[in-house]
Formats: C-alpha cells, structure tokens, sequence
C-alpha cells in the first residue's frame, strides 16, 4: 500500500491496522473489507434499534445516552465518508438510493426512535429535537450535494 502522506492518513491506517500482513493477500484484504463493510452497515441499523428500544423502553432517562451514542456511531461515518473522498473515491448518492431496502430500514428506525423522543419529552423539546434532527439531515444533504459539484471522484491518482 501506498505511504500515508498525511495525518488523516496516518491516523486512519493506524486506527484501521492497515499494516497488517492480513493486507498483503489480495483476496484476504478484499473479503475482510466486505466483512468490515457488512459489520458496518448492521452497526448502523444496530444503534438506531437500540436507540429506539431505550426510548421507548426506558423513557425520557435514556434521551441523552440515545443522543451520545447516535452522535458517536455516526461520526465513524463521517469519518468513513471522509477517508472515500481524501481518496478520491467517494460514493455519491442517487435518488435510486432512497428507495433501497437498507435505507427504508434505517428510515423507519429513525422515525420509531424520533416517535419515541417524542412520547417522552414535552412536545416544544419534541420540535426542537426533532426540528435539529431534519436540520442535521438537511446539512449532510448539501454536503454531499456540494462535494458532488466539481470534483472528479474517480481521479486519475492511483488509489492508496
């Protein structure tokens, strides 16, 4: 693999043990990065089931410790989405993709846990966070839709 010229790189190749032997066989790097994409995936759904499940299940209690656990699993994507494009390689989304069955999950798994907050809190704090919840989509929305504008993300680079 190519020699990490940053210290995004580096950090990311450090936290993902990227120098590992398991690396120098081609088809042992590419089913573990399948595997580490499928434990990924089910993470996600994973956290907003559990998300869903402790505000319904444990009321308003569990409100901040489903926020700090939500923000934190969803830094590892901007993380990941981060480090697809540094290597120019960056998945953009199409409309198709809102009609995927992976994202109808998460979907109506977001919509059960923001039911959920909204059961539990006093309906003003119920718009806000809802309000910041859309607001937060919306802002990820035109973030991806402005690194769409502009760049090649195929590249001419080799990958590395």
């Amino acid at each position: 693999m190519a020699t990490p010229n940053s210290t995004f790189d580096r950090t990311v190749r450090w936290i993902g043990n990227l120098d590992h032997p398991l690396y120098d066989d081609e088809r042992q790097r590419h089913i573990w990065y399948e595997a580490s994409a499928i434990a990924f995936q089910a993470s996600l759904f994973g956290v907003l089931a559990v998300a869903a499940g402790a505000v319904w299940i444990g009321g308003r209690e569990a409100i901040p410790y489903t926020v700090a656990f939500i923000t934190v699993s969803y830094i590892n994507l901007f993380i990941f989405s981060a480090y697809t494009r540094s290597k120019r390689t960056g998945y953009l989304p199409a409309r198709s993709d809102a009609l995927r069955p992976r994202t109808l999950i998460s979907l109506g798994l977001a919509v059960l846990y923001f039911a959920g907050v909204a059961r539990n809190l006093e309906w003003a704090a119920a718009w806000i966070v809802s309000f910041a919840a859309i607001l937060g989509f919306g802002v990820a929305a035109a973030v991806l839709a402005g690194n769409r504008r502009g760049r090649n993300l195929d590249g001419d680079e080799e990958l590395g």
